[in-house]
């Protein structure tokens, strides 16, 4: 069976790369796609329109494109922003296929004629019914009924029908993976399910419908809901179901665990966060990227506990305990050339080729890509660390992304993603609003509430982020920036006649004797900056006050380094 894979362009920001092109536990999201189609038993085919994979269906029979009597063999169409695995995709299509045959899809039930459906891409403009419309010229196999679900509100239907089946569509029932990792999904949802971009074609399905596979989003459809003609289906960016298109709904929650946080953090509702080894989702913003790359790492540890009694006889006779400490040790995949010092601890994890990990670090449910360099006492936990990036020592990494090449110090670093040769000294990107509300995201459609109590940063390609930076909440860098902090909290220079075993201030980057009354503040600044953090009151080294953070006009030169702020 083959499996069309249809183009989107989406760009995600801030990075600028095509969806296909970003990384998934360290390789591209479409060699991601390719690997579970074909372990699926599927044949992937790329980069094909709706209209290329019309004319490309293949056929039972020995029958060709232009044999009306031919019929379309079983296919799985999805675009290229879905995340999925092999076991998500099999589930997918075996209840598709169960419920085809067992009668749980029902036929069409439409009496419109094969012109009427097929040469107008399944729409109904107004006019007399089988009036023909414009439209492109469908091959000759295609002049058959249009494929439809029986939906009671559909007005063309009167009780007689051609019995032909129709695209199923997968929608996730609403749980833990869909509110924590599943989120801001554009496609659709309701009260119950969220559908995502990948539908089941069944022997004998036409794609009579090229809407339905549209590539826009909710947004994009709400946009145009005004200018929709009367008796027009729904496109798969609408909360309604299409009346050319089955709901298959599928709850793949599986396993659940408490998170360690304190009531008063979180609030009643405590945290949980899901492991399933059906994870699916459509990336189309870095948060997506950011959680996708979680819900791979989970479904490889779920995977584990799938593992067949005689895999875990050998598992516990390898580990010669029932520890469960030791065994996630043995589980781990070490690659013979990695170096791992052996006061290491390494717990449920993948080390790759060439990597090394340091005396005392910790890197438990993880993946650390080939020649990636974990310093001395490091702590990487539930994170994925790309090829050659270098975490120093006592860094820390928690539910964290880090693409190739990039340089971390210090940390801890949570619920963040870093791009390609980025760095970050001692910055720290916060990831929780002490209001304890939800974290908003800027995404090309303006900024939207994640419903997330913990998200970090996106830290773009080849940006980097000098030490005393703080960033808040869910921001996104672009690429290629360089960020500075204040200049009147860096010390620039140290005076050769410095006095000695003398208090001194940091005033405007400079040291200046405490007992100096022209650096002392007073009490009014002071009362002032107390009353009003965000106004700070400073004075120079002449004595005057200055009033904010500290910032320079454009054209001035930081301490730090040679670019203008």
């Amino acid at each position: 069976m083959r499996a069309y894979v249809i183009p989107t362009n989406t760009i995600l920001i801030p990075f600028g790369d095509p969806v296909g092109e970003t990384l998934v536990l360290d390789r591209p999201l479409r060699e991601v796609q390719e690997d579970a189609l074909r372990t699926a038993g599927l044949e992937p085919i790329f980069d094909k329109s709706i209209a290329e994979i019309i004319a490309s269906r293949s056929f039972s029979g020995n029958s060709t494109a232009g044999n009306s009597t031919g019929v379309p063999e079983p296919a799985i169409v999805l675009h290229d922003t879905l995340f999925f695995t092999p076991r998500l995709l099999s589930d997918f299509i075996e209840h598709a296929r169960r419920a085809h045959t067992d009668g749980t899809i029902k036929p069409c039930t439409s009496h419109c004629t094969p012109d009427e459906c097929m040469n107008t891409g399944g729409a109904r403009p107004p006019g007399a019914p089988g009036q023909a419309s414009a439209g492109p010229v469908v091959p000759p196999y295609l002049k058959m009924p249009r494929n439809s679900s029986f939906q009671e509100s559909d007005p063309h239907l009167n009780g007689a029908g051609h019995g032909l089946p129709c695209p199923m569509r997968l929608w996730m029932k609403k749980g833990l993976f869909t509110r924590l990792l599943a989120v801001l999904q554009e496609q659709g949802e309701d009260e119950d399910a969220v559908s995502l971009p990948l539908w089941y074609l069944p022997a004998g399905c036409s794609m009579s419908d090229p809407a339905m596979f549209s590539t826009k989003s909710r947004k994009d459809s709400e946009k145009n809901s005004s200018t929709k003609h009367p008796g027009e289906h729904e496109t798969p960016g609408s909360t309604a179901v299409s009346n050319d298109e089955s709901r298959l709904v599928i709850d793949v929650d599986e396993e659940s665990y408490a998170g360690n946080f304190p009531e008063h953090m979180i609030k009643k509702e405590g945290y949980r966060f899901g492991v399933t080894s059906r994870p699916a989702m459509a990336i189309t913003n870095p948060l997506h990227l950011a959680l996708a790359n979680m819900a791979a790492n989970f479904a490889r540890l779920a995977e584990l506990k799938k593992m067949s009694w005689p895999q875990k006889i050998f598992t516990l006779i390898r580990a010669r305990s029932i520890n469960k400490f030791r065994i996630l040790a043995t589980v781990s995949r070490i690659h013979p050339e990695a170096e791992v010092h052996p006061t290491a601890v390494i717990e449920g994890s993948i080390i790759e080729k060439g990597a090394k990990i340091g005396a005392h670090a910790v890197v438990r449910f993880s993946y650390v890509g080939q020649n990636a360099f974990i310093d001395d006492q490091a702590g990487i936990k539930f994170s994925v660390v790309g090829n050659g990036a270098y975490i120093a020592n006592n860094c820390v990494l928690f539910f964290t992304t880090v693409y190739p090449r990039a340089f971390l110090i210090s940390g801890p670093y949570q619920f963040s993603l870093f791009g390609y040769d980025s760095a970050m000294m001692n910055a720290i990107p916060s990831d929780y609003r002490l209001d304890g509300e939800s974290i908003t995201i800027r995404t090309t459609r303006g900024v939207v509430s994640t419903g997330l109590k913990f998200v970090g940063s996106v830290i773009g390609h080849r940006t980097k982020i000098a030490a005393g930076v703080i960033v808040a909440p869910g921001r996104m860098i672009p690429n290629d920036i360089q960020i500075l902090p204040d200049p009147a909290r860096v010390l620039s220079s140290v005076p050769d006649d410095i006095p000695i075993n003398t208090p001194l201030f940091l005033i405007s980057g400079k040291l200046v004797p405490a007992h100096a009354q022209t650096a002392r503040p007073s009490s009014s600044a002071v009362t002032s900056q107390a009353n009003n953090p965000s106004k700070e009151t400073h004075r120079n080294e002449r004595g005057h006050l200055r009033q904010g953070p500290g910032r320079l006009s454009r054209g001035s030169r930081h301490p730090q380094g040679k670019n203008n702020i």
